[in-house]
């Protein structure tokens, strides 16, 4: 008894000690962000200090030449486009490829794994040049599409897993009573999976959010807010801190807050299948 409940306090300190260090960057980011920009950098660190929103009403100032309020909402655009576009392909795809007669269906699977693991610095030049061509260059739209390019693969590969966990008999029954695939997939199976889709859709969000490199690459003016941080808050001529640690709380608060908002799907997505119904 003595053992056990040793055990789990050691397992609770662990916890929380695990907890405290992945929190204390982002304290630290928060507590930077709201000081005044002569107290960031002073040794000994400022703990005791006026708390004080400068920071926030400079990076949104129309007179700062940030723009943040424009990144901000070019990310928002491309991230809910990149997730409904990655759904709407992903979802049939996994359908298909679970319970259709798909010839060679393992070497599809191989080859959608293989495609989500290709580096992304391979598809710089290339995308690129194909954007240039388009004149897509400095355009939200070719964001979408890199981005919803990029998360396909794994969003099927991770629909596909949840889908072949329904049994057979379901789609047969909805077959039997005079019903398509495209109904069986919009009656029956969303509902049966819409745990496992919601946990593709969270990490598409959290991908398409923190994306920097395309980011960066392919836009100037419609930049997205990771993107804006780097082009305007970092320079040769030096780092304003001050800024920049409010503009990487802004960027971090709202993944924050969705992660919390749907932490239950994805550990119902992620349970789903481990235990018997």
């Amino acid at each position: 008894m003595r053992r056990s409940r040793r055990s789990q306090t050691l397992v609770y300190g662990i916890v929380i000690l695990w907890v405290l260090v992945s929190l204390a960057p982002v304290v630290w980011m928060l507590l930077q962000s709201i000081k005044p920009s002569a107290q960031v950098f002073a040794i000994p660190p400022a703990w005791l200090f006026t708390p004080s929103l400068q920071n926030y009403r400079d990076l949104f100032s129309t007179s700062s030449g940030t723009q943040f309020g424009h990144y901000l909402m070019v990310s928002l655009t491309v991230t809910i486009s990149t997730v409904l576009l990655t759904i709407i392909v992903s979802v049939p795809a996994s359908y298909a490829l679970t319970f259709m007669r798909v010839r060679r269906p393992n070497f599809w699977l191989i080859l959608i794994l293989l495609a989500s693991m290709l580096p992304p610095v391979v598809l710089l030049v290339p995308l690129f040049q194909l954007w240039n061509d388009l004149h897509l260059l400095d355009n939200p739209i070719a964001l979408i599409l890199t981005y919803t390019a990029m998360n396909i693969p794994f969003t099927v590969w991770l629909v596909r897993g949840f889908m072949a966990q329904v049994p057979r008999e379901l789609r047969e029954s909805a077959l039997v009573d005079g019903a398509g695939d495209g109904r069986i997939l919009l009656r029956v199976m969303l509902p049966v999976v819409r745990s496992g889709i919601a946990a593709a859709a969270i990490f598409t969000v959290i991908s398409a959010w923190n994306e920097l490199l395309f980011a960066v690459l392919l836009t100037t003016d419609n930049r997205t807010a990771p993107a804006g941080i780097v082009a305007t808050l970092i320079s040769d001529r030096g780092i304003n801190w001050g800024k920049l640690y409010a503009a990487a709380t802004m960027v971090a608060i709202p993944i924050i807050l969705f992660t919390i908002a749907v932490q239950r799907h994805v550990v119902r997505g992620f349970t789903f299948g481990a235990v018997k119904g």
